[in-house]
């Protein structure tokens, strides 16, 4: 699944060449060669902070949604086993 021609890195406009696959082999960003270079150089500075925002900055909206998805369900499984133990 694609996710687009655009770099999902905000604000870029550029033509993306460089799908990011997370372990599952779903695509969570696309970069162009630029933000493909800033991303890895992030990664390679072993900087937390670096690499986290890099990380948020590449991010495509449909990876997003999913993260948002994933912890709703979570904090909903949560809730229900704390409420279940009344």
């Amino acid at each position: 699944m694609a996710i687009g021609n655009k770099c999902t890195w905000k604000d870029c406009q550029e033509i993306a060449v460089h799908p990011q696959l997370d372990k599952f082999k779903r695509e969570w960003a696309n970069l162009c060669d630029t933000h493909h270079r800033e991303l890895e150089s992030r990664f390679d500075s072993m900087d937390p902070k670096k690499m986290l925002s890099g990380w948020a900055l590449a991010k495509s909206e449909e990876s997003r949604k999913r993260d948002i998805e994933g912890m709703t369900k979570g904090a909903m499984a949560i809730l229900k086993m704390f409420g279940e133990k009344k």
